[in-house]
């Protein structure tokens, strides 16, 4: 499936798109690709590639054609996709700048390398989905379900996080500068090595929250200790 089938079917009425792989036009190609993801049939791997614990598959060798700096994206970007269930769905380095997923259906979503810059995912559901190294600069999350999902390596810089509810989430070693945070809420997540300077901690408490190694600003530091419900000694 490309991005056009994928739009033309969305158009035409459909909504459940559950399960799919979208690599970028390029990795479509590469049956292995999808036999090692999902299938498992046991055979042996070429010497060139290799697969990791989220089962993507590595190539190491320099001279094939997806060792590449910047492979080409799946672009969905500035489409409206509002409603679409991509549960369970794989989406490695797919763009969706700007994209309308508000409403959508995203629980156990792995986005990898993905540009969610813009989107727009208004009360969307993404419980247990998985982000690493994810542009969601500018993104409005507004009353967004974040139940135990992971966010690791991810950019949320001026992203709009009002009223979105984060339980038991990790979000490690993100860009949180500037983020929108009135009423958010927070409890039992997971914010090591995150970068919170210049947010705005007075709108939060931070419930039952590990903050270890995050960074902020010395001015900051009273309202931490507050949004975390700590008594500062003096």
């Amino acid at each position: 499936m490309d991005a056009k089938e994928l739009i033309k079917r969305y158009n035409a009425g459909e909504r459940n798109f559950e399960g799919i792989n979208l690599f970028g036009p390029d990795f479509e190609k590469i049956d292995l690709w999808f036999a090692c993801r999902y299938d498992d049939p046991g055979e042996e791997l070429p010497d060139y590639c290799e697969c990791d614990s989220y089962g993507r598959l590595l190539f190491n060798d320099p001279d094939h054609p997806f060792e590449q700096e910047n492979p080409l994206q799946f672009d969905l970007s500035n489409t409206d996709l509002q409603g679409i269930n991509l549960k369970n769905a794989y989406l490695y380095k797919v763009n969706l700048h700007n994209a309308n997923l508000s409403g959508a259906y995203l629980r156990y979503t792995k986005f990898i390398d993905a540009d969610l810059s813009r989107a727009t995912l208004r009360k969307a559901d993404i419980r247990k989905a998985y982000f690493d190294y994810v542009n969601l600069s500018y993104a409005d999350m507004y009353m967004t379900f974040c139940g135990r999902t992971k966010f690791y390596r991810c950019d949320f810089t001026k992203t709009n996080l009002k009223r979105t509810r984060l339980q038991r989430a990790k979000i490690c070693d993100c860009d949180l500068r500037k983020a929108i945070i009135n009423k958010t809420y927070f409890d039992n997540n997971d914010l090591y090595h995150s970068d919170l300077r210049g947010l705005n901690l007075k709108e939060i408490e931070l419930r039952g929250t590990t903050v270890e190694y995050v960074k902020i600003k010395k001015s900051q530091e009273s309202d931490l200790l507050t949004a975390l419900r700590v008594s500062r000694n003096k």
